[in-house]
């Protein structure tokens, strides 16, 4: 962010259209991707494919180096010019905080997301990567989608259990993204806050398409709230696990039992007198499974 700041002051006349359209952006990686990067590289070059890895792995780094992370770059490229013109105000004035904000959030979860896909597609002979401990508790991942990356660093700012697959209309276009689902069970409403707006639904729009206009993303970033049955259409056809932070299988069923294990351990917490009716007001706002319920009440005693 302080590199952003120091580097776009020379481009502050520019218009809104001129910063979404052509503002200069230099994208570099972490010091792990670029070592990771520049060794699959070296495979491409002649003669230097190793040995003792089979040839025929040498479309799949391939496709890495020249289509994965080409792809990563023009989408980095593109969310730093949407969201520098989005918070330029009507007044002329800089929304830099929230910029940075959004923007944080969005490379963070994008070299998270990056950073599992390469380490999950290591090539049988080659030798372990000195970082990746921190991934041992999700499961693969072969992309380096936006939202794989997004549902690992949420976990620190938003208690939600997991997420599903929604429809997020603006203006005459439709955009794919996913919506947190079953909330804290403190939580009485799904509604998301202007900062979890910011923080979830932004960055996951910032790389969608050359669609999306600066202006459609100046409106929401400063939209109070966003209700999550009102406006996001729920399509509950993909789920990723607050846990394994991937749409794997049992994604769904991981997220009944992190919904039903965090209703159970609120309400052991409290006289046998007061659960009943405090499990109605825990399950209602999260419409919960008809299996978290039954979880639940196979736990739990009531009056």
């Amino acid at each position: 962010m302080r590199t952003l700041a120091q580097t776009i002051a020379p481009f502050g006349r520019w218009s809104e259209n001129h910063i979404a359209a052509d503002l200069p952006v230099a994208v570099s990686y972490p010091a792990e991707i670029s070592k990771r990067l520049g060794v699959l590289r070296r495979y491409l070059t002649v003669g230097g494919w190793p040995p003792n890895i089979p040839s025929e792995a040498i479309d799949t780094v391939r496709g890495i180096v020249k289509g994965m992370m080409s792809d990563v770059e023009l989408e980095i490229v593109q969310a730093v010019r949407l969201i520098a013109a989005a918070t330029i105000r009507d007044d002329g004035s800089r929304a830099t905080d929230v910029r940075d904000e959004v923007l944080s959030v969005f490379l963070a979860s994008k070299m998270l997301a990056t950073a599992r896909a390469l380490m999950d597609h290591m090539l049988i002979g080659e030798p372990p990567l000195e970082w990746g401990e921190e991934f041992c508790e999700l499961k693969p991942i072969f992309s380096p989608r936006l939202i794989l990356g997004l549902a690992f660093i949420a976990r620190s700012f938003l208690g939600w259990a997991g997420w599903t697959n929604a429809d997020l209309h603006l203006g005459d276009n439709r955009y794919r993204l996913f919506a947190p689902i079953c909330p804290e069970p403190e939580r009485e409403s799904t509604t998301l806050s202007q900062g979890e707006v910011r923080r979830v639904i932004i960055p996951q729009l910032l790389g969608t398409g050359k669609s999306l206009s600066y202006e459609t993303i100046g409106d929401l970033l400063f939209k109070e709230a966003m209700q999550s049955e009102r406006d996001l259409i729920l399509r509950y056809e993909i789920f990723i696990d607050a846990q394994t932070c991937s749409d794997h299988r049992n994604a769904k069923a991981y997220i009944e039992r992190i919904a039903a294990d965090r209703i159970i351990s609120r309400l052991l917490e409290m006289p046998t007198s007061e659960r009943w009716h405090k499990f109605i007001l825990m399950t209602l706002p999260i419409n919960s499974s008809l299996e978290v319920v039954e979880r639940v009440k196979d736990k739990v005693s009531f009056d």
